[in-house]
């Protein structure tokens, strides 16, 4: 008999663990992302980057018209000579003009100028563009590591919480405590459930739009890499002579200037008169002549005092955006460094002080209720202020993240820490 009930517990055995083993292969074959590679996955599958790429190819396919040669311009034309005179031939008559605009090189190299300066300016859009894309999904990055944080505490906090419900509910049915305890223990469970049923649906949340800003390019299910930000060793002075040098967004407004600078060199350039060379052949009934000659546009009503007013303006507007582009992030970056300074001094003393303090004392509350010195609300109230801090720390640590992201948008700078 007993031999055959441990036959049947090793064949259950077996069974089980043929069922888990998929189950467990599938967990682990689910990929993990660190932050470079969901940032690869974004800059090839996401659309507003393949859009930027698209706009340097039309500023490109710019600079090939600018390049290209006038047309020349064939006439002609067909008519009828009648003799008025006695004498005179008669008969068909046929014109034929060749008109060649000469592209005279200072209109030439100013157009040319003015498409380069697109090609650069649509070049600064796509860094732009791809600067706005990463810092999106560093962000995101951050807040799934956050949202996943919030979920482990919940379940921590959510096995702890049951486990003091199952000791009232011994202490209550053996008289050992009152049944308030127990109603207040039943109370802090539900709550704590419903904090880690809301903490996994963030997670889906947070997950569903990093896959949005990646493109889509992310399985159903994935997993990111944690990493730890590393304190930054630049200094100010640095940091504002990396934004004069690399900041995309001056960059851009830079590129605005010089395209208006060749914009209105180009309608300046634009006032010279016109030059084409005419050759013209006629063939009548007793004669055939051949012409050659030039054609001047004579600048005498329209002088573009129009367009060039314009291009004035415009350059002078460019001008002004960069000067206060320029000294707008110089300020900006002083408050994000000085935010960067108080997220990292905050999960420094969360860390280092006030959760060490908090665990502390949930310790001594945990024993002092074992020993029955005191009741179940002193000991929920340290757990409750524990994971309060907890709480504290994770969303500093994104905080602090996310006022990394902010200082790599102004200087272009890859400042976080290496991936364990």
């Amino acid at each position: 008999m007993h031999y055959a009930r441990d036959k049947i517990r090793s064949l259950t055995t077996i069974a089980l663990t043929a069922l888990l083993l998929p189950l467990g292969a599938l967990a682990d074959a689910t990929p993990t992302y660190s932050v470079e590679q969901l940032i690869d996955l974004g800059m090839t599958h996401n659309q507003t980057v393949q859009a930027a790429e698209s706009g340097i190819a039309a500023a490109q396919s710019g600079v090939v018209s600018a390049r290209a040669y006038p047309n020349p311009e064939l006439e002609t034309s067909v008519g009828r000579v009648r003799a008025r005179l006695p004498g005179a031939a008669e008969g068909s008559a046929l014109t034929v003009g060749l008109i060649q605009r000469l592209d005279l090189p200072n209109v030439r190299n100013a157009r040319e100028r003015v498409a380069q300066s697109g090609v650069a300016l649509a070049a600064s859009e796509k860094v732009i563009v791809t600067s706005e894309l990463r810092s999106r999904i560093k962000l995101a990055y951050f807040n799934v590591l956050r949202r996943q944080e919030e979920l482990k505490a919940a379940r921590e906090n959510d096995t702890l919480i049951q486990e003091i419900f199952n000791r009232v509910k011994v202490r209550v049915s053996s008289g050992e405590a009152p049944r308030y305890e127990l109603i207040k223990a039943e109370t802090e469970r539900l709550n704590v459930q419903r904090a880690r049923q809301a903490a996994e649906l963030r997670v889906d949340q947070a997950k569903a739009a990093l896959s949005r800003e990646v493109g889509g390019a992310l399985p159903a299910h994935f997993n990111v890499a944690d990493y730890s930000v590393q304190r930054l060793v630049l200094a100010g002075a640095d940091l504002k002579a990396a934004i004069a040098k690399n900041n995309p967004y001056l960059a851009l407004s830079q590129a605005e200037l010089q395209r208006a600078q060749q914009q209105l060199a180009l309608e300046r350039s634009l006032r010279t008169p016109e030059v084409s060379v005419r050759a013209d052949w006629d063939r009548e009934p007793d004669i055939n002549a051949a012409r050659i000659g030039v054609q001047v546009t004579l600048p005498l009503w329209n002088q573009r005092q129009g367009p060039i007013g314009v291009a004035a303006a415009q350059l002078a507007q460019a001008r002004n955006r960069y000067d206060a582009l320029d000294y707008s992030l110089k300020q900006t970056l002083v408050t994000a460094l000085g935010e960067y300074e108080i997220a990292t001094t905050q999960v420094s003393a969360l860390e280092e002080g006030v959760m060490r303090q908090a665990e502390a004392a949930l310790k001594v509350a945990e024993a002092a209720y074992r020993f029955g010195e005191r009741g179940i609300l002193d000991y929920l109230d340290a757990q409750r202020v524990y994971r309060t801090t907890r709480n504290d720390w994770i969303a500093a640590r994104y905080e602090q993240g996310a006022a990394l992201v902010e200082l790599e948008r102004y200087t272009a700078l890859n400042l976080e820490g290496n991936a364990p």
